[in-house]
């Protein structure tokens, strides 16, 4: 499961200095040319980004270098209880293969879950997966300016409580990655490259989890270290548009410095754990836009991102008894033309710690984003969670007449840090609901379908930077008929390596 593809909507673009490495030198009259104040915070950043001596090269712009949390980790030095990789620098290897363009980096997620009450089986299972990645960053290799090529393999192995808990919404959303099936695999998940066009435009073309860059939240994201449940990672809905992974492109314009729209379009006929596009790429699509508006309340960051998504693909027919028959067990069933979505996503922190430093974090436009923290772990997950807390809120509606479930809502609070000689460690307490279709309501074989809602609370232990232990607790009353209310208890253990 992508990590890091959220990045492409709110850190896509480049700055000035980039607009000047594709454009030719910005003149000093020039309005659009960089402030002295943007380029000493610029200069500034690139010196925090930098951990060691500048990369030589021919002066292209890096996206390493402008961006760092690009990639998992963007320093490896430290000493054992307090660097962001348990190899570490690997005898200073690591960090200069970095510096010269090549991010190596491996992690593993193991989750022992169980049903200790209700659902449709009490049992534990144990499921887990090893994440495998290699970046190239083209400006530090002297290949071309603004651009990184990413790949992305991962490794399945065990069992989840997905099925066992009876639930619709899967209880263990890492064992989906690289296809939901009880099954041990290995898959390229994805390959794509991040680019820059021009001074507020960049693209991303590959394949990628695209649900992990339409529904992005500080708060509740598909970070491996907040929330298990899918429905609290992102709107369950939106996988009736876009697969798990899937070849697509994205674009990203920046029309003004809080605000940001995306437009994308993804072949939906990529199967989960399939290479190529069965079917033929993009003869069925998923098409749609986010607006990203960003703000600060009392110097408190939130955001707002609505948007929309068209599917081509046919959705199951309403006089269908086997209707929900595909989602559940994945058979192939008729449908009724098209498929649209409305979804709406917010944040909003309401407390930071004063000790927050003053240091202003670039985005690749120069804009103000969240300070980064003045010391401690360079890693991608904890610069898009700076020390706070927060609310979050989804919601999302798709037609009644062609969807079994047609709302979603979800809600609830997290953050990292706050707790004195914790600050890494993470916390979340959320709720969601699948609200059921009045059109789909009766199923002729699987009988009354229900609205689902279920609870989560969890906190992520940061042993060190590298390894994090997450209790987690859930209860489900499950949308599926004749399955009793379930509580799931978990252990989630992750490892950077």
């Amino acid at each position: 499961m992508s990590m890091f593809s959220w990045r492409f909507c709110t850190r896509v673009g480049l700055v000035l200095a980039l607009a000047a490495g594709l454009s030719g030198p910005a003149r000093a009259d020039d309005p659009a040319s960089p402030t002295p104040a943007i380029e000493e915070q610029a200069s500034a950043q690139a010196q925090k980004s930098e951990p060691s001596e500048k990369p030589a090269s021919k002066g292209m712009p890096s996206l390493m270098t402008l961006v760092p949390d690009l990639t998992p980790v963007s320093d490896y030095r430290g000493d054992l209880w307090n660097r962001a990789a348990l190899f570490g620098d690997a005898f200073g290897k690591r960090q200069e293969l970095y510096e010269k363009g090549i991010a190596l980096d491996f992690m593993l997620t193991q989750v022992p879950q169980g049903v200790v009450s209700g659902g449709k089986d009490t049992v534990w299972k144990y499921g887990a997966s090893a994440d495998y990645y290699l970046f190239l960053d083209s400006g530090r290799l002297d290949l071309w300016p603004g651009g990184l090529l990413g790949i992305h393999a991962e490794t399945k192995f065990g069992r989840s409580l997905n099925l066992a808990s009876g639930a619709i919404s899967p209880v263990n959303a890492d064992y989906l990655w690289p296809s939901p099936g009880q099954k041990d695999e290995t898959f390229l998940s994805e390959y794509y490259l991040y680019q820059g066009l021009t001074e507020n435009l960049a693209m991303v073309l590959g394949r990628l989890n695209w649900v992990g860059i339409a529904d992005r939240n500080r708060f509740a994201n598909n970070e491996r270290t907040q929330f298990l449940n899918m429905s609290l990672r992102n709107t369950t809905l939106l996988g009736a548009f876009f697969p798990l992974t899937a070849h697509g492109v994205g674009l990203a314009y920046q029309p003004l410095p809080n605000v940001e729209v995306t437009t994308f379009a993804v072949s939906v006929n990529d199967e989960p754990g399939v290479y190529g596009s069965p079917g033929g790429l993009f003869s069925e699509v998923s098409a749609g836009a986010e607006i990203d508006i960003s703000w600060k309340l009392s110097d408190l960051p939130g955001a707002v991102r609505p948007g929309f998504a068209y599917g081509t693909e046919d959705p199951a027919a309403l006089d269908n008894g086997h209707l929900v028959l595909d989602k559940l067990l994945g058979l192939s069933i008729p449908r009724k033309n098209s498929n649209w979505i409305v979804n709406f996503n917010f944040e909003q922190y309401i407390y930071m710690p004063e000790h927050q430093p003053p240091e202003i974090n670039l985005d690749f436009f120069g804009h103000d984003r969240l300070p980064l923290q003045d010391a401690g772990p360079r890693t991608a997950d904890f610069d898009f969670n700076p020390e706070g807390v927060g609310v979050f809120f989804r919601f999302a509606y798709t037609p009644e007449d062609r969807n079994p479930w047609n709302m979603f809502v979800s809600g609830g609070v997290g953050g990292r840090g706050v707790i004195p000689g914790r600050p890494n460690d993470r916390y979340g307490l959320g709720f969601y609901s699948l609200i059921v279709s009045g059109d789909l309501r009766n199923q002729l074989i699987l009988g009354r379908l229900d609205t689902e809602w279920g609870m989560e609370v969890f906190y992520n232990i940061a042993i060190t930077p590298w390894l994090q232990l997450t209790p987690d607790l859930q209860y489900i009353q499950s949308g599926r008929p004749r399955v009793d209310d379930a509580v799931v208890l978990g252990f989630r253990v992750q490892t950077y390596f």
